[in-house]
């Protein structure tokens, strides 16, 4: 075979080589949606524990519209945030951003929200991590909130000296409290193999049993 040939030969197995892996090298982005959104720097990065390291960084030029932001190629599944700056009122009291985390596992994630509350408003429009994690939490709210009015009315019929109501809203209490002990400790099936299935197990190790 004549060198010439062999050197092609090389090239195109090179070329096809470096396409295949091109093809297998995906790059998974946040798309979201503002609304209310002042002229603030939105950051995007990643969260590990109480510390937050920025990835990139953007801005809206009016108070609606579409923000996206790329995962490095060597992003790892865990909680990541997006930052949206300080209200006006916030700058002057030193309060916090409006931040809200997320998930993410190797998929694209699409979101609407509102600057003046994100987490509240948060709409999860694209993810299946984000939708079995807020959906979980959105449910756990329920229960918890349930446990804490039946917790006000024994403690009125207490005060009232009404112990069989008393007694009857403790049975209640109990056995609410059981089901949200068995909720998020044996959470639904459709988050089996899910990021988001360990991101509830640390919740209920932590939270269990508390409200």
């Amino acid at each position: 075979m004549k060198l010439k040939n062999l050197l092609l030969i090389v090239l195109i197995a090179k070329c096809i080589l470096f396409t295949g892996i091109n093809s297998f090298a995906q790059t998974f982005s946040v798309e979201v949606q503002l609304k209310n959104q002042p002229d603030n720097k939105i950051l995007f990065g990643s969260v590990k524990g109480d510390d937050f390291t920025a990835i990139d960084s953007t801005s809206l030029k009016q108070s609606f519209g579409k923000i996206k932001f790329s995962f490095p190629e060597n992003a790892h599944p865990g909680v990541y945030r997006i930052n949206l700056g300080t209200t006006t009122a916030g700058k002057i009291l030193n309060e916090p951003p409006q931040i809200f985390d997320f998930i993410f596992d190797n998929e694209n994630l699409v979101f609407d929200t509102d600057f003046k509350a994100p987490v509240d408003n948060l709409k999860i429009i694209k993810s299946k991590e984000n939708t079995a994690w807020f959906g979980f939490l959105a449910k756990d709210k329920v229960i918890r909130q349930n446990i804490e009015t039946l917790t006000v009315e024994i403690d009125n019929y207490w005060m009232k000296g009404d112990t069989t109501k008393v007694i009857n809203k403790a049975n209640e209490f109990n056995q609410l409290q059981m089901e949200r002990d068995m909720f998020i400790s044996k959470p639904s099936t459709k988050t089996e193999g899910l990021f988001a299935s360990l991101m509830i197990k640390i919740y209920a190790n932590r939270f269990s049993t508390v409200i």
